[in-house]
This record gives C-alpha cells, sequence and structure tokens, in this order.
C-alpha cells in the first residue's frame, strides 16, 4: 500500500496562517501558545519566524545576559530564552535587562514601562509575585478560553476502511473531523493532530474577534 497523505498537514496551513494573524493582531508568541493551550513556545515562535514575521537571532555565541534568579527561572518554566522574547517583542537585551531591574517604575520612561506590560502579558501568574508595587500587577491578560472546546473524554472515535479513498479513516462520531493512515494506529494519529489543531484553531479565533469586539 502507497503511503497515505493524511489531512493534519492540510490543517496545520490553516493553522500556521491564522498564528501570524494572531501575531499581527497585537498577540505575543507566549500569548498565542497559551490561548491555543500548549504548553510550549517553541511551535509558535519557529513558524513565526520561518515567515519572516519576526526577525532572526544575530547568529554567533549570544553574549551572556546577568537575569535576576526570579527571571531565570520563569523563562526556563516556559521554555524560552531571554533573548527570543526580546527580539519577538522588538526590545534589546540590554535595555530589557534594565528595565526589569527595576522595581519601583514612578517616573520611568514609557519604553521601561512597555517591557514591564510585556512581561506581566506572558507571565501574569508570575510578575506580582516578582513586581508587587508594579502599576500593571491588575492588567486584563489574554487567558486560555474555558468552555469553547468538547472534552477529549467526552469524544467517541470509529474507525473503518474506505475504499474509495484506499486507506483507514478515523472519525470522531457527530463532528467532521476525520484523520487518515495505511493503518489504524496511523489514522488515529492523524486524527488527533487534526483535532488539536482544529481545536488550537478555535481558541484563537475566538481570542481574536474578543480583541476586535474591544476595541469597537
Amino acid at each position: 500500500m502507497q503511503q497515505v497523505a493524511g489531512a493534519a498537514s492540510e490543517e496545520r496551513v490553516k493553522l500556521v496562517r491564522l498564528i501570524n494573524e494572531s501575531y499581527m493582531s497585537g498577540f505575543s508568541v507566549l500569548e498565542i501558545t497559551r490561548v491555543m493551550g500548549a504548553r510550549a513556545s517553541d511551535y509558535t515562535y519557529t513558524v513565526l519566524r520561518k515567515a519572516g514575521t519576526i526577525p532572526a537571532l544575530k547568529r554567533g555565541k549570544p553574549p551572556r545576559i546577568n537575569l535576576p534568579i526570579a527571571l531565570i527561572e520563569i523563562f526556563e518554566q516556559k521554555g524560552i530564552s531571554f533573548a527570543k522574547w526580546c527580539n519577538f517583542w522588538r526590545f534589546t537585551t540590554a535595555e530589557a535587562l534594565d528595565a526589569l531591574e527595576k522595581d519601583d517604575l514612578s517616573d520611568e520612561s514609557e519604553r521601561t514601562l512597555q517591557i514591564h506590560r510585556a512581561l506581566k502579558r506572558d507571565f501574569p501568574d508570575h510578575y506580582h509575585k516578582i513586581y508587587p508595587n508594579s502599576p500593571f500587577i491588575y492588567i486584563d491578560v489574554v487567558r486560555l478560553k474555558q468552555g469553547l472546546i468538547q472534552s477529549a473524554t467526552e469524544l467517541k472515535v470509529g474507525v473503518s476502511w474506505d475504499n474509495a479513498r484506499n486507506c483507514y479513516v478515523a472519525t470522531i462520531v457527530d463532528q467532521n473531523i476525520e484523520g487518515y493512515g495505511e493503518s489504524w494506529g496511523k489514522a488515529v494519529s492523524d486524527l488527533e493532530q487534526v483535532w488539536w489543531i482544529r481545536k488550537s484553531i478555535k481558541r484563537l479565533r475566538a481570542a481574536i474577534d474578543d480583541l476586535i469586539a474591544s476595541v469597537e
């Protein structure tokens, strides 16, 4: 049997397009990742880099950055480097480091405030612990929207051979979601990818719609 092209690749094209749209709409890499419900930001960052939406980091060994321990820990938890974070926000590492060393933000420059606002948006559950006196503690942040996606434990999946397609088709019952493969296992694996992509698309689209509604 010839190798079967799964459905996930076509769906992934739609997700890549929407990730770029989300970033251009004003969401950060970590906000997009959070909205999708993903654990790591690598995929989002790579998508935007390959599209040229965010610039490449300079080649060679990065300069040594002496981040405070508290900041090192939160960046490690999110699996993204401080240099990449600065890169997608268009901050230099020097100005970001200088800004984040400051606790008292009164009479600070707009650039310093932008950097703190960005850190709050990307690390909302940690920012207030590091900067308890910051004026940005209570600003609204983008969260994973609950209730949009049916729980995976409630889904029913069927697998059958399709003579017309000459492959196995895995289907989520009562939903227009299918996966293909030359074996049961590959069809189900493709279906799992399609389901993850579809729910990511739905969550991102809802976040964009909420953003548009908030400024109308």
